[in-house]
């Protein structure tokens, strides 16, 4: 319980940021919590743990770019680099595990997304590769994505 208070502190002192939701908020102020807590459980491999890890990996990555737009620092570019490669790792264990699922299918196309985000364009060709030939519409889309981004 120690850990809860102490991690819920800082959410209702944050500030608004410009142009800001009450939804976008909520998301923000939340995204650290579920993070902590999505990685405290995922060694036990739960599909719908694994999900919320790496959805709440990919919204911190997306607040990450957010504020680091139009900024010429190198540290936060730094930052939001390695925010887009933690939600890759997210998204790449959860596929892993759900690999010849549709979850797993899922799980590639945001992987790519995420490592097209930090600039590895080459890994995120592989990871939409790996999404698998097939009708769903994961792979149908993770299929137009590596042949669109060049091969």
């Amino acid at each position: 319980m120690a850990w809860a208070r102490d991690a819920g502190k800082g959410i209702s002192k944050s500030p608004d940021e410009p142009g800001e939701t009450p939804d976008d908020r909520l998301v923000r102020q939340a995204s650290p919590l579920l993070v902590y807590l999505a990685d405290r459980v995922a060694q036990t491999r739960l599909p719908q743990v694994q999900l919320a890890l790496a959805q709440a990996r990919h919204e911190q990555a997306a607040m990450a770019e957010r504020k680091s737009r139009g900024s010429k620092q190198s540290q936060q570019a730094q930052d939001r680099q390695r925010h887009w490669k933690a939600a890759a790792l997210a998204w790449g264990a959860l596929a892993k595990d759900m690999q010849g699922k549709r979850l797993g299918a899922y799980a590639r196309l945001w992987q790519g997304i995420a490592l097209h985000h930090a600039g590895d364009l080459d890994g995120s060709r592989q990871a939409w590769a790996a999404a698998g030939e097939g009708n769903l519409p994961e792979q149908v889309t993770a299929m137009w994505l590596a042949a669109s981004s060049g091969s």
